[in-house]
């Protein structure tokens, strides 16, 4: 049982059968099937009250273009994002990738849910200074004519994209310093949905 419910023991029900028990033996077998009912519905509620778990994977590839296929999920899931952002759609980041890119080494993050549909997608680079300090960062890659950073995330998915990103930065050996984001707005579902994510994993956002 997902949840500790005010289920009462089988134990102590059947414990208050009256002193004349030999001549009531259906009043215990009544108490057994009630229970049982009872717990089936606690359970059926539960089930139906407690979050599905979802397993949301991460994977940040190198690239240098968009090819179609992704184009084509990444359209669809521009449709459905919680925040509209035409300078994180395909289109753009694809002519980016070709002819603003220079010298980056942009990693293109993308989280799929449990059935491999894309839930949310991001640019990353590696950038060794954060301001004037020699301190390296993870960073969404903001490049020339892009005035706003904010991630692609299908709406009600942000929680699960930020819990997968991140787990991606930890394990990954390329990730370094911390993840900043630039031109990333809050006060919307995304920048909740990283907030959230930082307290459930103990972060400092």
């Amino acid at each position: 049982i997902a949840r500790c419910w005010p289920i009462p023991s089988p134990h102590r029900c059947l414990a208050a059968k009256p002193a004349n028990f030999a001549s009531t033996t259906t009043r215990p077998v009544r108490c057994i099937l009630a229970f049982r009912g009872y717990l089936q519905a606690m359970m059926q509620s539960s089930a139906n009250a407690a979050p599905r778990l979802r397993k949301f994977t991460a994977e940040a590839p190198v690239v240098t273009a968009v090819s179609a296929p992704l184009a084509a999920e990444w359209q669809a899931l521009a449709e459905v994002a919680s925040e509209a952002n035409a300078f994180g759609e395909s289109w753009f980041i694809d002519s980016a990738l070709r002819h603003l890119r220079g010298g980056d080494m942009v990693r293109l993050a993308q989280v799929r849910d449990d059935h491999g549909q894309l839930a949310g997608i991001m640019p990353l680079v590696i950038s060794p200074q954060y301001g004037s300090l020699p301190v390296a960062q993870t960073r969404n890659w903001i490049r020339l004519q892009c005035y706003c950073g904010t991630p692609l995330i299908r709406v009600g998915d942000e929680l699960d994209f930020w819990l997968a990103l991140l787990d991606l930065l930890d394990r990954s050996d390329w990730a370094c310093g911390f993840l900043s984001l630039r031109l990333a707005y809050g006060g919307g579902p995304v920048m909740r949905g990283l907030e959230q994510a930082a307290r459930l994993t103990g972060r400092q956002f």
